[in-house]
């Protein structure tokens, strides 16, 4: 795992987080947003 800066997409878990989310359908984000979401909150 790499970090280039203080960032919270400046790193590689994030930036690969956000690379599973490209090609996605709008539908298919928002469900992976709202799982991401609740596992933060629970």
């Amino acid at each position: 795992m790499g970090t280039w800066g203080t960032g919270p997409f400046d790193n590689d878990r994030a930036a690969d987080f956000v690379d599973e989310l490209e090609g996605l359908t709008r539908q298919q984000v928002i469900d992976v947003l709202e799982r991401a979401f609740r596992r933060v909150t629970d």
